[in-house]
């Protein structure tokens, strides 16, 4: 028998805190063609970042079934535990992200109705993206999957919805943030490696090893910045997005952390993701508005 559940319960489930991963980049394409002046239309706009949360939420449930099904989530393991801890059976997680999957779909159709039958693409992109990244995550492929679900699916539905068209003019206003969102999950790789070793599970961070994981958790922490750098320079985006700049000294503190790292010791870094996660939250926020900004400014 299960125990007794509140809406809490059910919201907790779906990992709320990861939500930015998935609503700030179309928040950055909004705040980019904002900047550069063209229309948008406020409903379509809060409809899609109502109708990726939706979808996120039911990747999350999704991915969180799998794990407890194939058992690389057990008494070990660190954040969400309804499945482990008993308080939901793992049938309910699944079959609350098929709901969860049927009303983003739902929700979806609204947005072809006005923006055009082509949207369906992209929906189906997305949902294409949650549904595999279970068994894609657990042979290296994962953080290919979250930054095509994170990145790019976004900045193409998006534009879609504003310009009418699969425009890759965003990019650049987006790629920083989709960088340090894949940092996350990798973040999250790194500290867990040696157990999903043992239940079989093949990521990226396993397959490299400490050393070069370390190293690429660098790579993802500091190439946003001189991503940001290199666009104002060449005139791509607005000198106000600078205004990230000063986020830059908590990453040199996170790098230092995954530095000291050996390879054996995870509670060095048992809370690397999260600090990772709200440290691309604070980055992407400060990128809108260094976006917005640009627009009255510059």
């Amino acid at each position: 028998m299960t125990n007794k559940r509140t809406l809490t319960d059910w919201i907790v489930a779906t990992r709320p805190w990861s939500y930015p991963a998935s609503t700030m980049p179309v928040a950055l394409v909004l705040a980019y063609y904002f900047a550069n002046g063209v229309a948008i239309d406020p409903v379509n706009a809060v409809w899609a970042l109502v109708n990726i949360v939706i979808f996120h939420a039911a990747g999350n449930v999704w991915s969180d079934y799998f794990d407890f099904r194939y058992g690389v989530d057990n008494q070990n393991t660190l954040g969400v535990r309804q499945l482990v801890d008993g308080k939901f059976v793992a049938r309910e997680f699944l079959w609350f992200a098929i709901f969860l999957f049927v009303v983003g779909t739902l929700c979806a159709l609204f947005l072809v109705w006005r923006t055009g039958l082509p949207f369906l693409a992209v929906t189906f992109a997305g949902i294409a993206a949650a549904l595999v990244y279970p068994p894609l995550k657990y042979r290296v492929g994962g953080d290919v999957v979250i930054f095509i679900a994170y990145t790019l699916t976004p900045l193409f539905a998006t534009a879609r919805i504003v310009t009418g068209t699969w425009s890759l003019d965003a990019i650049w206003a987006v790629l920083p943030t989709g960088i340090l969102t894949v940092g996350i999950l990798h973040a999250n790789n790194l500290r867990d490696a040696q157990t999903d070793t043992q239940a079989g599970i093949r990521t990226l961070a396993s397959v490299l090893g400490q050393k070069w994981s370390v190293w690429l958790y660098q790579f993802e922490m500091l190439a946003p910045f001189a991503i940001l750098l290199a666009t104002v320079w060449l005139g791509i985006l607005p000198m106000t997005v600078l205004l990230t700049l000063p986020i830059a000294v908590a990453v040199m503190t996170l790098c230092k952390q995954a530095l000291r790292f050996d390879g054996v010791n995870t509670a060095s870094i048992a809370t690397l993701d999260a600090l990772t996660a709200k440290t691309q939250l604070k980055f992407s926020m400060l990128m809108v508005a260094g976006l917005v900004a640009g627009h009255w400014l510059v």
